[in-house]
């Protein structure tokens, strides 16, 4: 892991949240969320329907090495992640919780921002 990653996991808070979603909050993110990706975290942006970056950072770790090889995969964990309520305790703009995490079938965990 690099620097800017290190730092940025020393200031992010990561709890998962204590309570369960409600029916309403639930509705919300399956109806809004929205996977994004990021080119800096993929091997193969185009397979993310990404661009790849000009300059790609050395630090960032890739979803390729944790078996993340398309966007459509990443979509089913994000739905997961939703309807197990593995979402944090901190809220972003627009009542999105900062961070998600899911498990894949092989007991990987990927977290989605």
């Amino acid at each position: 892991m690099g620097r800017r990653a290190k730092e940025r996991r020393r200031v992010t808070d990561r709890k998962i949240r204590g309570q369960r979603l409600s029916e309403a909050e639930r509705a919300f993110l399956i109806q809004n969320a929205r996977y994004e990706g990021s080119p800096y975290h993929k091997r193969d942006p185009g397979n993310f329907g990404l661009t790849p970056p000009s300059r790609p950072r050395p630090d960032a770790t890739l979803c390729d090495e944790a078996g993340l090889l398309n966007k459509e995969q990443a979509e089913r964990l994000l739905q997961r992640a939703i309807d197990r309520g593995l979402v944090s305790e901190a809220s972003a703009a627009g009542g999105y919780p900062k961070q998600l995490w899911a498990y894949d079938g092989g007991g990987r965990r990927s977290v989605g921002r």
